[in-house]
């Protein structure tokens, strides 16, 4: 009978099927390892991205903060400009004002020099044939736009004319007479007047004769 050792060849299986697990083993291990290299690089890839993002928002969040102060800047420059205009705008009234005013009551004691000036004084109700050296300022006080205005005039009717003007006029507001007193000196017989009102200070240009009415 012949006998076969069968124990060698049982080794040897053994021993190439240790082989085979062996490098399935390293073959998982290394796809497993190639998955999360892939993973992590995937992940990287999006930090930096993310980092990138983040990085690019902060710059236009900066950019936004000074576009915000340069606008309040304008602001401000913008504001203190309007009160340099506001007080420029103040000093013409002051100086230009009392000029108007002036040349208002030049208007006002003067007699028409043409046809045209004649139509126009009627129109305001002013008599046109009223010689206004028939009156006279003996003392004019004005304090915060009031006025208290001392003269004198030939006859009644010169201080009806002259208020009746003064009343007319835009530059003189709640216009009164005081008083009216009938006197006489070196044998000369006229009238003392003493008139109140408001003076208005105002840029704009007095109205030219014969617009009211």
């Amino acid at each position: 009978m012949i006998r076969i050792n069968l124990l060698p060849i049982k080794k040897q299986q053994e021993k190439e099927s240790g082989k085979r697990q062996l490098v399935v083993f390293a073959i998982i291990l290394l796809a497993q390892v190639a998955i999360m290299y892939g993973f992590y690089s995937w992940k990287g890839g999006e930090l930096t991205d993310v980092t990138s993002e983040n990085t690019r928002k902060a710059a236009e969040i900066e950019t936004l903060k000074k576009d915000v102060a340069d606008i309040e800047k304008l602001t401000k420059e913008k504001g203190v400009l309007q009160e340099q205009l506001g007080v420029l705008d103040t000093l013409q009234q002051g100086r230009s004002g009392p000029v108007r005013v002036l040349d208002e009551v030049i208007r006002i004691l003067s007699a028409p020099a043409t046809e045209f000036e004649k139509v126009a004084f009627e129109k305001e109700n002013w008599d046109p044939n009223w010689d206004p050296s028939r009156l006279w300022f003996n003392s004019l006080l004005e304090e915060g736009g009031a006025f208290r205005l001392e003269g004198g005039a030939r006859t009644s009717d010169d201080v009806a004319e002259f208020l009746q003007r003064l009343a007319s006029s835009v530059f003189f507001e709640a216009v009164r007479l005081e008083s009216l007193e009938q006197t006489e000196k070196d044998g000369f017989k006229y009238v003392v007047f003493e008139i109140t009102g408001r003076i208005t200070y105002s840029l704009a240009a007095p109205a030219a004769p014969g617009t009211k009415g």
